[in-house]
């Protein structure tokens, strides 16, 4: 999902994309973002094209599947997430008697035909190369799960027109309008998450030479060498081959058997969810195809190293600062689980869910600001991919790991 910096990151790349496409095209011609009627800060290019975000429109088909969720006692459990399509007006300038605004539309328009798609590795490359302070710095446009499209809209010469007399109340100048779809903005809302459930039941069947039935524990660290038991049916064998999260494990021949089977991880693994496949030879040797049994899953938690607050000081906010291990990849998501040891304030929620902040590279520093948490003790989990590092059980109650909120 996206900040509040997706609109004008769009307008942004476009932009820088643009730009290098129509110098190569036309001599000293530039890709601009400024107001079509010339009265921006900016000055329209000449010759070049100017990009200008003309609308953003509610998705109402892609909004409804992150609509506010709440629980029953109508606490907020997941943040809002907006879809918008937006609507831009590129118009091409120049000197028409070298056809330099046709020139540069056609540069244009091939290239979008072409690319239509602005990719998560383009944006944070040019996220990236930006200084420290630029307004954009902090997007996270590249981490929404859906790219950003750009299709031709159906104009009408009544709707070029409108455009120019009523909007700009100017000569009308060679235009296309594309839209770019879909930019989903999640708010920064702060959710509340509940404590993990201790045990769950079930019972699931699967008709397969090799199965695995479950796996125990369901969770694991993700450090190279955690063992984990494979149990159900013709699960050891002659060149039976065991992958975890498409990493080839070790098995344990000496306490293993048909029906339990335990296998050590290898090393590489990302913490987050990980298939877990036996992997059974043909009995007509290499070259045929062998039989594979069900997927299964188990949940791969990093290890915490450390976990420090630091208050708020002037402008800058309170924030978590935590290490741990495996890197976290920049496709990743990341959020710090925050549960209250005691009762709070009148008003204030019992817990907090807080998303990373923006990163530009893997890294196994992360940043969570802290959004309104009252000073106390709480339980922390740092939960990668939807996996959350355990908490300590005492037989009655969870008791840790914890941090101290000032």
């Amino acid at each position: 999902m996206s900040n509040q910096l997706a609109f004008a990151t769009v307008s942004f790349v476009l932009q820088q994309r643009l730009n290098q496409v129509v110098g190569s095209d036309v001599s000293s011609a530039t890709a601009t973002n400024t107001r079509p009627d010339g009265t921006g800060a900016s000055p329209l290019p000449a010759p070049g094209v100017n990009i200008y975000l003309l609308q953003a429109t509610y998705n109402g088909p892609m909004s409804d599947p992150f609509l506010p969720t709440m629980s029953a006692d109508a606490t907020r459990v997941a943040r809002p997430v907006g879809a918008f399509d937006l609507t831009y007006m590129f118009t091409f300038h120049g000197d028409d008697s070298k056809w330099e605004p046709q020139r540069v539309q056609a540069s244009v328009l091939r290239h979008i035909h072409t690319n239509p798609e602005i990719g998560k590795d383009t944006i944070r490359s040019l996220i990236s190369a930006l200084p420290g302070t630029h307004a954009l710095k902090k997007s996270d446009l590249a981490d929404q799960f859906e790219n950003v499209k750009l299709t031709p809209a159906k104009m009408t010469l009544d709707d070029l027109s409108k455009i120019w007399s009523v909007f700009f109340q100017k000569p009308y100048a060679l235009t296309s309008i594309y839209y770019a779809s879909v930019v989903l903005l999640e708010s920064d809302i702060s959710t509340e998450a509940s404590l993990p459930i201790l045990k769950v039941v079930g019972d699931v069947t699967v008709m397969s030479d090799v199965r695995i039935d479950s796996i125990d524990p369901p969770m694991a660290s993700v450090s190279a060498g955690t063992k984990i038991v494979l149990a159900g049916i013709n699960l050891l064998g002659d060149n039976f081959a065991y992958q975890v999260g498409g990493v080839d494990a070790t098995v344990d021949i000496a306490n293993s058997t048909s029906s339990s089977v335990t296998v050590s991880l290898g090393a590489g693994l990302l913490s987050g969810p990980a298939t877990v496949v036996v992997q059974k030879p043909s009995p007509f040797g290499a070259g045929h195809v062998g039989a594979n049994s069900n997927v299964a899953t188990v949940q791969l938690f990093p290890a915490v190293n450390t976990i420090t607050f630091t208050p708020a000081a002037g402008p800058t906010p309170a924030q978590f600062d935590v290490t741990l291990t495996p890197n976290v990849e920049l496709a990743q998501t990341a959020a710090l689980v925050l549960n209250r040891l005691t009762p709070p304030s009148a008003g204030k929620p019992w817990s907090y869910l807080l998303p990373a902040t923006p990163r530009s590279a893997a890294t196994g520093s992360l940043n969570f600001v802290s959004l309104g948490v009252e000073a106390g003790d709480y339980l922390y989990r740092v939960r990668i991919d939807g996996v959350d590092t355990p908490l300590s059980f005492n037989g009655t109650s969870y008791d840790g790991p914890k941090v101290t909120v000032t």
